[in-house]
Protein backbone atom coordinates (compact mmCIF):
# COMPACT_ATOMS: atom_id res chain seq x y z
CA UNK A 1 0.00 0.00 0.00
CA UNK A 2 2.12 3.14 -1.42
CA UNK A 3 -0.77 5.42 -0.73
CA UNK A 4 -0.93 7.11 2.60
CA UNK A 5 -4.81 7.79 1.90
CA UNK A 6 -5.50 4.14 1.33
CA UNK A 7 -2.96 2.86 4.05
CA UNK A 8 -5.31 5.66 6.64
CA UNK A 9 -8.21 4.24 5.05
CA UNK A 10 -7.50 0.45 5.40
CA UNK A 11 -6.32 1.09 9.38
CA UNK A 12 -9.55 2.68 10.13
CA UNK A 13 -11.68 0.47 7.99
CA UNK A 14 -10.14 -2.55 9.61
CA UNK A 15 -10.86 -0.76 13.41
CA UNK A 16 -14.40 -0.43 12.28
CA UNK A 17 -14.62 -4.04 10.82
CA UNK A 18 -13.50 -5.55 14.49
CA UNK A 19 -16.43 -3.24 16.13
CA UNK A 20 -19.33 -3.49 13.65
CA UNK A 21 -18.54 -7.34 13.85
CA UNK A 22 -18.08 -8.02 17.33
CA UNK A 23 -14.80 -9.52 17.24
CA UNK A 24 -12.50 -10.10 19.78
CA UNK A 25 -8.85 -8.99 19.38
CA UNK A 26 -7.55 -12.06 19.31
CA UNK A 27 -10.09 -13.29 16.57
CA UNK A 28 -9.29 -10.00 14.72
CA UNK A 29 -5.37 -10.66 14.54
CA UNK A 30 -6.18 -14.44 13.45
CA UNK A 31 -8.05 -13.13 10.69
CA UNK A 32 -5.97 -10.12 9.51
CA UNK A 33 -2.82 -12.51 10.55
CA UNK A 34 -1.18 -10.14 13.10
CA UNK A 35 0.03 -9.79 16.14
CA UNK A 36 -1.74 -7.97 19.22
CA UNK A 37 0.57 -5.48 19.00
CA UNK A 38 -0.09 -4.79 15.18
CA UNK A 39 -3.37 -5.04 15.73
CA UNK A 40 -3.25 -2.28 18.70
CA UNK A 41 -1.06 -0.10 16.57
CA UNK A 42 -3.97 -0.49 13.61
CA UNK A 43 -6.22 0.57 15.68
CA UNK A 44 -4.45 3.65 17.07
CA UNK A 45 -4.05 4.66 13.37
CA UNK A 46 -0.25 4.05 13.14
CA UNK A 47 1.15 1.72 10.79
CA UNK A 48 2.59 -1.33 12.36
CA UNK A 49 6.75 -2.22 10.97
CA UNK A 50 6.42 -5.02 8.63
CA UNK A 51 2.89 -5.48 8.04
CA UNK A 52 1.90 -6.77 4.44
CA UNK A 53 -0.39 -6.71 1.57
CA UNK A 54 -1.55 -10.31 3.36
CA UNK A 55 -3.90 -8.67 5.93
CA UNK A 56 -6.00 -6.76 3.89
CA UNK A 57 -6.44 -10.03 1.50
CA UNK A 58 -7.59 -12.14 4.68
CA UNK A 59 -9.78 -9.22 5.71
CA UNK A 60 -11.21 -9.40 2.40
CA UNK A 61 -11.95 -12.59 1.90
CA UNK A 62 -13.25 -12.61 5.61
CA UNK A 63 -15.78 -9.98 4.90
CA UNK A 64 -16.56 -10.35 1.21
CA UNK A 65 -15.37 -7.26 0.85
CA UNK A 66 -13.41 -6.17 -2.51
CA UNK A 67 -9.77 -4.54 -1.55
CA UNK A 68 -10.65 -1.15 -2.99
CA UNK A 69 -13.52 -1.46 -0.66
CA UNK A 70 -11.14 -1.26 2.15
CA UNK A 71 -8.88 1.24 0.56
CA UNK A 72 -11.01 4.05 -1.24
CA UNK A 73 -12.99 5.22 1.20
CA UNK A 74 -13.55 5.33 5.15
CA UNK A 75 -16.26 3.21 6.82
CA UNK A 76 -18.77 4.97 9.24
CA UNK A 77 -17.86 3.77 12.55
Amino acid sequence: MTNTVEWLNFIRNAACLRKRCNLSEKSMTKLMGVGLHALNMIERGEAPPGITPDALFNMRGRFGLKSEHLLEKQFDG
